[in-house]
């Protein structure tokens, strides 16, 4: 966390430098490494997923994908309305899709991505080819919103 409060993202394998969000105090991020891509999970502390039990539907998480591909889902579930929204001020419309659950719940699952996010952060820089892609999903459509707005605040700046 920095001094502005914003909390700091590492992209410690791309190189596209680090990123910065506006994070409730409760989430907490995770970052893999050992990728040619960035792949940062935001999650839930209390998320039964995230707390090692792999039989448990997460209750909300969310996937940055910081890749020179671009990644596209092909979740299961029935489409559902697009949702508009902003990242870094530059508006974005996330698919929705959800399912059902094994115990009668739904499954909600927001995507996005964003072609050539990087481009314009340091010109000189090899990162035109840089593509964000933004997963959302769970069963608590209430924590799935705050992801959403949490990542709305996502910036190259704290």
């Amino acid at each position: 966390m920095s001094r502005s409060g914003a909390t700091t993202i590492p992209t410690i394998n791309t190189g596209a430098g680090p990123l910065f969000l506006r994070l409730p105090g409760e989430y907490r991020i995770r970052v893999d490494s050992g990728y040619d891509a960035d792949m940062i999970f935001i999650y839930h502390e209390a998320d039964p997923l995230m707390a090692g039990d792999p039989n448990r539907i997460p209750l909300a998480v969310a996937r940055l994908s910081i890749d020179d591909s671009v990644i596209v889902l092909d979740a299961p579930g029935t489409t559902g309305m697009p949702m508009q929204s902003r990242v870094n001020g530059v508006p974005i419309e996330y698919s929705y899709r959800r399912d059902h659950t094994p115990e009668g719940g739904v499954y909600h699952g927001y995507e996005a991505s964003m072609r050539h996010f990087f481009a314009s952060k340091d010109p000189s820089a090899d990162l035109n080819n840089l593509h964000l892609h933004l997963y959302v999903a769970g069963t608590d459509s209430s924590k799935i919103a705050e992801l959403i707005s949490a990542l709305s605040t996502l910036s190259f700046r704290p």
